[in-house]
């Protein structure tokens, strides 16, 4: 037989293979494509549901009064076109109206549904942009506008929305102007964590536009990168979130992350262009153990929100956008998120957008509404969290590894504490949040701060720590964290701790002393609270909002507004209330108006140059006058140790015992090799007991327990030996995490041997 009939064969089968492909990526491009209008659009829900008809009729809204404020020739006149972009940019305001109104065009439900005067209003605007934003336009200002606000938030999604409804030469221009700007480099590379995200997300919407399969592919594998924790910008190894270096953003930057890359999840669903399953799972541990730990009511914790803190009007909805999202199609992780979102729901203020609304609609079955309960440690960020149903407390410290906060763009003005071992606590949720109250705190005196009490110039005290012993370890529903204490601009130093129970937490301090004649306070609370009785176990205390400090001499407890205080060692405390004035512009990058509120502040007085100085106080919230004083008289809660070797705190009625060995020795049941924080737990047969290395030093960590137990379960790197009377707790200490083990007490716990290498049997 001639060879070449065959050869061609071969070849006519080749051809039809490439073509096959082709067509396959085609199709990706369509169905790319179809997902972001479907879930632009929320086509696929009814409109009778009441969260999308509240939704589309404010999208309805939104665009008819863009449409009617709009001028003839397709611009407003409230916007500065020739503003150069800085930390906000006014041509946003433009372009956020354009998209309203392509929102408006594909949106069934409300009048602008189809409607020529919708359509030819974007195309309008759109050439009118054009004078200004174009392709080869210059780029002055603030690289992000020009690579983000303009390619991912607007045009972007204009031009996938009205593709095939706009005039050819309209549209051709303006897809020249995404190319254009999805190309640019203005900060000469270097992106990384959520810039790099937005980056992707912008050549995912040029590539589809363009049906460019190498715009597309470069996009998913910028997703990938993104997704598995390390050390750069992005997700850590804990499921924080940094970004500009170690710099705790979970809420700000990591918000903004978690939306778009879960965007990008949503988009390529069934197609051959979407990330891995790794970078899937990546993705949705981090809205799940970062995200949804970090919000609790409508706004996230202070702490992760860095620098976006001072914001006027920020809260939560990005972290609910998230759960949202993780919500919408199968992971490991969908249930949790979930009954979170459900909870968030309950109470959220917000019209929810369409495309949001769309996502909540689709949560008519599965788990029941239910925020996270415990506590858990961030070792890579220095940040604890402890909830229970109903409140929320983060600490936020600072080591050698992390960075305490950043002013950029004149966000962060007065944040030169955000990291001392601040308190933040909430009960409703929207304390400080909300109401315009946060200018107006005292920021030089930060709850759960210990303080010289002197005013901080620009940026003092935002880098790096100098201590290496600051971190924590938790066994699920409490926990304990310890801080080497030295901020970065005071020569305040001594040794720090919390230890998180069920209802309450015990903050101990010790060795507190400092060189400069300044006086050095630690701030038990600052409240936002005008005129809520105060009671005390002397009886009621009168403090009026324009009171003096008054001393309060060997307090037992304290009461005011459902937070209880309990102070075991009675020492003296200074309590106030302070009507305080302020404008967002004094913390962040605008908002001159003047606001308003008093505080319930208490705290105790170190002195000047104190030498050794210490505090023991115990918050427990959700309480009233009389069950604190019930507390009190009994109290569940005692101090083990507070010396220079360790701190240590029981719960009795829970049966756990926080340490932290500032130095090798033993506490209680516990002997330990090395220093290291240990939390532990003895309930009925079982006992559960975790702890990490603070100081990230690399070597093992051994503790003994003065007791035969045998192993049920212990995390990978944790090994653990009896010898019929006390067990022998191995550790492989890593990265500053913490390892729990599972063990049963009594008869027969002896002589076991169970390692936690290459898996271990889960315990409930």
């Amino acid at each position: 037989m001639p060879i070449f009939p065959r050869l061609r064969s071969i070849a006519v089968c080749c051809c039809v293979l490439a073509l096959a492909s082709t067509a396959a990526r085609a199709d990706d491009f369509d169905r790319i494509r179809d997902n972001f209008v479907r879930f632009e659009t929320a086509s696929d829900q009814p409109r009778t549901q009441p969260l999308i008809s509240a939704a589309v009729a404010k999208l309805g809204s939104d665009a008819q009064s863009a449409l009617g404020t709009m001028q003839s020739d397709g611009h407003w006149t409230d916007v500065d076109y020739a503003q150069v972009p800085g930390g906000g940019w006014s041509m946003e305001t433009h372009y956020r109206r354009v998209l309203s109104l392509a929102r408006a065009y594909r949106t069934p439900g409300q009048p602008l549904y189809n409607s020529e005067s919708a359509r030819a209003a974007v195309e309008k605007a759109l050439t009118y942009a054009g004078h200004y934003v174009y392709s080869g336009c210059p780029t002055p200002g603030n690289w992000w506008h020009w690579e983000v606000t303009v390619p991912f938030s607007t045009l972007g999604p204009i031009l996938l929305l009205m593709q095939g409804n706009l005039s050819p030469s309209v549209f051709n221009a303006q897809r020249d102007t995404q190319r254009y700007l999805v190309g640019l480099d203005i900060r000469g590379g270097g992106y990384s964590g959520q810039n790099l995200v937005w980056k992707a997300m912008s050549r995912l919407y040029t590539g589809v536009l363009d049906k460019n399969e190498e715009l597309v592919a470069e996009a998913r594998e910028n997703i990938a990168s993104v997704c598995a924790p390390g050390e750069e910008d992005g997700i850590q190894a804990d499921f924080s979130f940094h970004q500009h270096g170690a710099l705790l953003a979970t809420a700000s930057y990591g918000g903004d992350f978690a939306e778009a890359v879960g965007l990008h999840f949503i988009f390529t669903d069934g197609t051959g262009q979407r990330a891995p399953d790794d970078a899937l799972a990546g993705y949705v541990n981090f809205v799940a153990d970062g995200i949804r730990w970090a919000l609790y009511q409508n706004h996230f914790d202070l702490f992760s929100l860095g620098r976006a803190a001072t914001r006027q009007g920020i809260n939560g909805r990005l972290g609910l956008d998230a759960m949202l999202i993780v919500s919408s199609f199968p992971n490991a992780r969908r249930d949790e998120c979930a009954a979170a979102a459900r909870k968030m729901l309950e109470t959220f203020p917000e019209a929810l957008p369409v495309w949001y609304a769309g996502l909540a609609g689709r949560l008519s079955s599965g788990p029941g509404p239910a925020w996270p309960v415990g506590c858990r440690i961030y070792p890579q960020s220095d940040w604890a969290i402890h909830r229970a149903p109903n409140w929320f407390m983060s600490i936020k410290m600072i080591s050698e590894r992390t960075m305490a906060a950043e002013l950029v763009n004149d966000e962060g003005k007065q944040s030169w504490h955000m990291a001392d071992g601040a308190m933040y606590l909430v009960q409703r949720g929207d304390e400080y949040l909300g109401d315009n109250v946060l200018p107006t705190l005292d920021w030089q005196r930060l709850p759960g701060t210990t303080v010289e009490h002197r005013y901080f110039g620009s940026k003092e005290n935002y880098g790096f720590g100098s201590r290496a012993f600051v971190g924590g370890a938790s066994i699920g529903p409490g926990g304990v964290a310890a801080m080497d204490f030295r901020p970065n601009a005071s020569p305040i130093q001594g040794r720090r701790s919390w230890f998180f129970f069920d209802n309450e937490v015990a903050f101990l301090g010790e060795g507190l002393t400092c060189t400069s004649e300044s006086p050095v306070e630690t701030i038990v609370n600052q409240w936002p609270d005008e005129s809520t009785p105060m009671s005390t176990d002397a009886g009621a205390l009168q403090v009026s909002p324009k009171s003096t400090d008054i001393p309060v001499k060997k307090p037992l407890w304290m009461h005011s507004d459902g937070i209880g205080y309990y102070f075991p060692t009675r020492e003296p405390v200074v309590v106030r209330r302070e009507t305080r004035a302020g404008r967002w512009i004094d913390i962040g990058a605008s908002g001159t108006s003047s606001f308003t509120h008093t505080f319930l502040q208490i705290r105790v007085d170190h002195g000047e140059s104190p030498e050794g100085a210490g505090y023991a106080y115990v918050i427990v919230p959700g309480v009233n006058a009389a069950t604190m004083a019930a507390y009190a008289a009994s109290p569940p809660v005692s101090i083990l140790r507070r010396d220079e070797s360790a701190h240590a705190v029981r719960q009795a009625a829970l049966g756990e015992v926080g340490a932290v060995f500032w130095a090798p020795g033993s506490v209680d049941r516990v002997t330990a090799n090395h220093p290291c924080v240990v939390f532990y737990r003895e309930k009925g047969p079982e006992f559960r007991i975790a702890a990490a290395d603070p100081a990230q030093t690399g070597q093992d960590l051994r503790l003994v327990v003065n007791e035969s137990l045998a192993p049920l379960h212990v995390d990978p790197g944790m090994s653990a030996s009896s010898d019929g009377t006390q067990t022998t707790i191995t550790i492989r200490a890593r990265q500053g995490r913490s390892y729990m083990g599972v063990f049963r007490t009594g008869a027969g716990a002896s002589d076991q041997l169970l390692g936690g290498e290459g898996g271990a049997t889960d315990v409930t």
